[in-house]
C-alpha cells in the first residue's frame, strides 16, 4: 500500500455506505414497481396485456406480460425491469433473453442525456440502443429455442397459490419474494462498492486503463479513450456521469470520432459487472448477457464509422 493511500477500513467503510445507500435508492426503485405489478398480476389486468401483446414478444420468445418489464427497465433501469419481471412466470433462457435486452436498452431518459452531454447525440444513442436491443433478442431466441429452457425462474406455480389463497396470502407471497430479492441484491451491491471504491482508491483503475490495449482494438476504439471506457463498464454511464462528462469536455485530449466511436460502444456494452451480476441473481446465462454485448458493440463502431466515411464530402 502506498504512503498516501487509505487504510482498508477506511474504504471497506466508504464501499459499504455507498452499497447501503445504492441498496436504498433501488428498494425505493424496486418496491412500488414490483408492488404495482404483483397487483396487476392478481387483478387480471397482466394477463390481459400478455395476450394482447403476445404476438409481438413472440419475436423475443417472452410472454406478452415481460413487455412491461421491457418498458419499466427502458424508462426506470435495471432495478425497475427485474421489479417488473418477479411476478411474470419466466424461465431460466427467457430470463436470459429479456437480460440481454434491458442490458442493452435501459434506463434510457438518464443515460442519454449523461451521453448528450459528454460527447454524443443523446438521442441517436436511445435509438442505436433500442434497435440494437431487438435485434439481439430476436437472434438470442433463435439460438436458444431449441434448448432446454431450464426452471422456472421468476413467477410461476408460488404465485398463482398465493392468488388462489386470496388477497392477503398473494399479498405476503409478494413480500417474502420481493424482500428475499432486495436481499440478495443488496448484498450485491455491497461487494461491488467496496470492491471499486478499492479499484479508484489504490489506483487500480488507472493501472487496468493502462492495459486496455489489445480490449480497446478489438472493441475498435483508439487506446485514448480506454479511461472512459473502463469508467463506463464499471461505474455504469448514470453513476460514472461526473468522470465522463469532465473527461470528454478536455476536447484537445480527444478527436471528435473518438467519442463518437467510444459512445456507441458504451451504449450498446456498458455496466458490465454490477448490471451483469444484478441479473445473474434471478436466474439469467452469464455467457448470453455478457459476450453478445461487446460483440454487438464492436460491430456498430466499425459499421457507423464505415458509414461516417461514406457520407464526407470528397476532399476538394
Amino acid at each position: 500500500m502506498s504512503a498516501g493511500a487509505p487504510a482498508i477500513g477506511e474504504v471497506l467503510g466508504r464501499g459499504l455506505r455507498r452499497g447501503l445507500a445504492t441498496g436504498w435508492l433501488l428498494a425505493r426503485i424496486m418496491i412500488p414497481v414490483s408492488a404495482c405489478v404483483a397487483a396487476l398480476q392478481w387483478s387480471g389486468a397482466l394477463a390481459r396485456v400478455g395476450r394482447a401483446l403476445a404476438p409481438a414478444m413472440g419475436t423475443f420468445g417472452l410472454p406478452g406480460e415481460a413487455a412491461i418489464a421491457l418498458v419499466t427497465g427502458g424508462c426506470v433501469g435495471v432495478y425497475g425491469a427485474i421489479a417488473a419481471a418477479s411476478p411474470v412466470a419466466l424461465s431460466a433462457t427467457q430470463m436470459t433473453v429479456l437480460a440481454l435486452m434491458v442490458l442493452t436498452a435501459h434506463n434510457l431518459i438518464v443515460e442519454s442525456a449523461v451521453q448528450g452531454k459528454s460527447g454524443a447525440s443523446g438521442l441517436r444513442m436511445a435509438a442505436l440502443r433500442i434497435l440494437a436491443a431487438i435485434a439481439l433478442g430476436a437472434l438470442l431466441w433463435q439460438v436458444l429455442r431449441h434448448a432446454d429452457p431450464g426452471p422456472l425462474v421468476t413467477g410461476g406455480p408460488a404465485a398463482g397459490g398465493a392468488a388462489a389463497g386470496g388477497a392477503a396470502a398473494f399479498a405476503a407471497a409478494w413480500a417474502r419474494g420481493a424482500a428475499a430479492l432486495i436481499l440478495k441484491i443488496f448484498l450485491i451491491l455491497a461487494a461491488l462498492n467496496v470492491a471499486t471504491e478499492a479499484m479508484r482508491a489504490y489506483g487500480w483503475f488507472d493501472l487496468l486503463g493502462r492495459k486496455l490495449g489489445p480490449v480497446m482494438r478489438f472493441l475498435g476504439l483508439p487506446d485514448r479513450v480506454a479511461f472512459l471506457w473502463l469508467t463506463a463498464n464499471v461505474l455504469g454511464l448514470a453513476f460514472g456521469a461526473g468522470l465522463l462528462i469532465d473527461e470528454a469536455g478536455e476536447r484537445d485530449r480527444y478527436a471528435s470520432t473518438d467519442l463518437r466511436d467510444l459512445h456507441v460502444s458504451i451504449a450498446i456494452s456498458h455496466s458490465l459487472l454490477e448490471d451483469t451480476m444484478l441479473f445473474l441473481a434471478v436466474g439469467a446465462g452469464f455467457f448470453w448477457i455478457v459476450v453478445p454485448r461487446p460483440l454487438a458493440a464492436a460491430v456498430a463502431v466499425r459499421a457507423v464509422r464505415r458509414l461516417g466515411r461514406s457520407a464526407a464530402p470528397p476532399d476538394a
